[in-house]
């Protein structure tokens, strides 16, 4: 369930790559802008849960020290 869930924001990253680069083609620095704050933010909710997803078996002893 998790992989597939992650498979599918990795998917949505993708697709907001493309809608970036055509608002920039197309000259919109408006649409442009939109679209690269909603990427930031849901690129962060995917590493979220990429890290949630890794649990505490996947940290490196002195992460975090």
């Amino acid at each position: 369930h998790a992989r597939a869930g992650l498979d599918e924001m990795v998917a949505k990253n993708d697709l907001q790559h493309r809608a970036i680069r055509e608002a920039i083609a197309a000259g919109s620095a408006a649409g442009a802008r939109l679209l690269a704050r909603e990427h930031v933010l849901s690129s962060g909710r995917l590493m979220e849960s990429v890290i949630e997803s890794l649990g505490s078996g996947g940290r490196d002893p002195g992460w975090g020290s």
